[in-house]
């Protein structure tokens, strides 16, 4: 199960000051921001093709428009077309070299690519521009999940802590490195304080459901992993967790099952997973 992250966008509308406003190329600036609320609009809408359509036109028209990159990106990143996003973002950063939010949001994007190196540049960068950004800590904590920096990423998850002491997110993670380091207790502690704060969220069960399977608990692990799957059937790694959970206990018929639903659900592993009692 993959750490959560989160991606920034930037979709302020801009008042116009007047139709008589014009650009370096002498096109009306109330024009281009015409185009620019619009494509804002359809970016909150998730109509991110047409947000990247009317970012273009801002773009075609001011090509020193940073915020357009920026959020034309963010549509790209939501299409999953990466490349393009990196693009973009790149020429965000060159019109504002001191974009934290944009180094950020790069970072998000080399994670997803498993380029964890160049993700952890990225972020370093952001934190040192935004150093009371709670998402940025947050983010780079993750990255050091992946890079099996356990330690390091407790210390941002902390940061962030300090800044928000409601960031969920921080918690629950932070959660998986205290697993990661053999320290079930305080993960369930933070799980805890998680629920406190979001009793919905069908991560605190996931993480808990792991922590108890770990300590080979398998029945308090299904229930909590059945409790995820009531919030959200579409945790994948969830079905196949409680799927392992249900083959311990040699209850084959319904560790089948798991595996299944995982199976459809895209997981290959769960595909060819066998219980045999």
């Amino acid at each position: 199960m993959r750490p959560k992250m989160q991606l920034k966008m930037r979709l302020k509308h801009v008042a116009l000051l007047g139709l008589l406003l014009t650009s370096t190329w002498g096109v009306l600036a109330a024009d281009i921001e015409t185009y620019y609320n619009q494509a804002n609009t359809f970016l909150s809408k998730g109509e991110f093709a047409k947000a990247i359509e009317a970012y273009s036109q801002v773009i075609k028209q001011d090509p020193k428009h940073a915020d357009a990159y920026f959020n034309r990106a963010g549509a790209y990143s939501r299409l999953k077309k990466y490349q393009e996003a990196l693009k973009d973002y790149a020429s965000a950063i060159e019109q504002v070299p001191t974009d934290g939010e944009a180094y950020g949001n790069r970072g998000l994007i080399y994670t997803h690519l498993g380029k964890f190196e160049l993700a952890l540049e990225d972020l370093t960068l952001a934190v040192q521009l935004m150093p009371q950004d709670a998402i940025q800590l947050h983010n780079r904590g993750v990255v050091y999940q992946h890079l099996k920096k356990q330690t390091e990423a407790i210390q941002d998850f902390e940061a962030a802590l300090k800044i928000d002491p409601k960031y969920v997110k921080a918690y629950t993670n932070r959660a998986l490195s205290y697993l990661a380091n053999g320290k079930p207790e305080l993960a369930l502690a933070d799980l805890e304080q998680a629920y406190k704060l979001a009793p919905k969220d069908p991560q605190i069960f996931a993480r808990r459901g792991r922590i108890y399977f770990s300590q080979q608990k398998y029945s308090a692990a299904i229930k909590e992993y059945t409790q995820a799957l009531t919030l959200d059937p579409g945790l994948t790694s969830v079905w196949f967790n409680r799927g392992t959970a249900w083959m311990m206990l040699k209850n084959c018929p319904k560790a089948q099952a798991d595996f299944q639903q995982a199976c459809k659900r895209g997981d290959k592993q769960a595909c060819k997973a066998k219980c045999e009692s």
